[in-house]
C-alpha cells in the first residue's frame, strides 16, 4: 500500500462492496417447463425489484482523483486527520453518459451531500442505494440513473430522505483538494518499502502486437513477481508489491515487451 490511509480506505471500500452486494450468488429465480420452481429470499437492500439501472460506487483519496468521482452514482472522499481515516465526504448523482439524439439525457457532475464520520459509512451507503431503488425511474430506462432522480426530486429532498433512512445528519463538507486525475504511470513506493508499477494499457487490451508483445511480457513478469496484479479504473494495470530486489528485473521485462514506452504522450495516457 502507498500509505496507511490507502490501506484504511481500501478496507472500507471492501466493506461497502460486501454490504451492498446481492446476497444470492446464483440466479434470483429458476424456471423449468415455463414454471417458477425456486426463488431467493428478498434482498435486504436491493429488495424484490433490485435497482432500475447500474449503480457505480467509488472511494477516492485526495489529492488524486483517479476514479473520476463526478462520473459515478455514489462517491466517498476519504478525509484524514494526522494520516488516519476519520470519515468521508459523500457525493451522489454523477454520470457522463448520454443517449445520442435523445435530449432528455445529459451528463451531470455529482452533488455534495456532506461529511459523515466513518462509523456511519455503511448506513449512508445503504440509504442512498435504497432511496434510488425506490425513487429511480422504472418507466424510462434512459432516465433511470441516480443523476436523473436527483434532478427530478432535488438534491435537498434526496439528502433529507437519505438522512432519514440512515438515521444520520450530514455535517458540512470537510475541505479537500484534487491536484491530479487519472493514473500515475510508473513507479510509486509504498509504506512497506515495496514498489508499485502502473503500466499504461491502451483501452485495457492486453494483447501481443507487432513489436509490442504485451501479453507475453506480463506472462514473463508473472514468473518472477511475488505480489499482486491490480486493475485500475482507467483500464491500466498495476504490478503491485514489488520487492527492491526484483524492481530492476521487472522494469527491464516491461521495457523489453513494450509495456513501458517513454514515447507515449501524456495526452494519450489520459
Amino acid at each position: 500500500m502507498e500509505s496507511e490511509l490507502h490501506q484504511q480506505a481500501y478496507d472500507w471500500a471492501k466493506k461497502i462492496s460486501e454490504h451492498l452486494l446481492p446476497r444470492t450468488r446464483a440466479y434470483a429465480e429458476i424456471w423449468q417447463d415455463q414454471e417458477k420452481v425456486a426463488t431467493t429470499d428478498e434482498e435486504p437492500i436491493l429488495g424484490a425489484t433490485y435497482l432500475p439501472r447500474k449503480f457505480k460506487t467509488t472511494v477516492v483519496i485526495p489529492p488524486q482523483n483517479d476514479v473520476d468521482l463526478h462520473a459515478n452514482d455514489l462517491n466517498f472522499i476519504a478525509i484524514a486527520d494526522n494520516g488516519r481515516l476519520v470519515g468521508f465526504n459523500v457525493l451522489v448523482g454523477g454520470g457522463l453518459s448520454i443517449a445520442h439524439g435523445y435530449k432528455a439525457t445529459y451528463p451531470r457532475t455529482a452533488s455534495e451531500l456532506g461529511y459523515i464520520p466513518i462509523e456511519h459509512t455503511l448506513a449512508v451507503a445503504e440509504a442512498v442505494v435504497t432511496t434510488q431503488r425506490d425513487w429511480g425511474n422504472r418507466t424510462n430506462r434512459k432516465n433511470a440513473k441516480t443523476k436523473y432522480t436527483l434532478e427530478r426530486v432535488g438534491v435537498d429532498t434526496f439528502k433529507r430522505e437519505v438522512e432519514k433512512r440512515a438515521g444520520v445528519t450530514f455535517e458540512s463538507v470537510r475541505p479537500y483538494k484534487f491536484t491530479g486525475r487519472g493514473d500515475r504511470i510508473g513507479w510509486v513506493k509504498g509504506i512497506d518499502s515495496k514498489w508499485h508499477l502502473t503500466l499504461f494499457i491502451e483501452n485495457g487490451r492486453i494483447l501481443d502486437y507487432p513489436g509490442r508483445p504485451l501479453k507475453t511480457g506480463l506472462a514473463e513478469i508473472a514468473k518472477i513477481h511475488k505480489g499482486d496484479f491490480r486493475l485500475t479504473a482507467n483500464q491500466n494495470l498495476i504490478v503491485a508489491g514489488v520487492s527492491t530486489r526484483n524492481k530492476a528485473k521487472i522494469e527491464a521485462l516491461a521495457r523489453e515487451h513494450g509495456l513501458i514506452d517513454d514515447s507515449v504522450s501524456e495526452q494519450r495516457k489520459n
